[in-house]
């Protein structure tokens, strides 16, 4: 990515590079975004959103985004999620500069991609939010 990207040292949004890679060891999307939800509200704090992403370009492709309603929550997030293993990979959890992706104002969501309209393909690095049930 071109832009210069501000890396706060607290927010209330963390960010898993790349922790959703697929349905592995028979784990479904669902399945998957119910865990980390569950994990998170029951271990951390109240959960705004949950966002994965569906792009492909590498520094985009599976990251998460877990939004908490205060930085005090997504504080306990990061110490406690950073460095565990979930899957049999070690997780990262880092804090964001996104806000509310699940928001639809969210300047770096694509909405040409909420649409099913986008056809940047493989190169767009505009965030592409995987749709999942909304029961999660």
């Amino acid at each position: 990515c071109s832009r210069q990207h501000n890396y706060p040292i607290v927010s209330s949004t963390i960010l898993f590079p790349h922790l959703w890679v697929g349905n592995i060891n028979n784990i479904s999307f669902e399945d998957f975004c119910r865990d980390i939800y569950n994990t998170c509200s029951e271990e951390c704090g109240s959960v705004r959103s949950l966002s994965i992403l569906d792009n492909n370009v590498p520094h985009l492709k599976g990251n998460v985004y877990v939004s908490f309603e205060n930085e005090e929550a997504a504080v306990t997030c990061q110490k406690l999620m950073h460095g565990r293993f979930y899957n049999g990979r070690i997780v990262v959890a880092e804090f964001s500069s996104v806000c509310d992706i699940d928001s639809f104002n969210c300047e770096g969501r694509g909405r040409q991609y909420d649409r099913n309209l986008c056809n940047r393909g493989d190169s767009c690095n505009y965030l592409h939010v995987k749709k999942k049930n909304q029961g999660i």
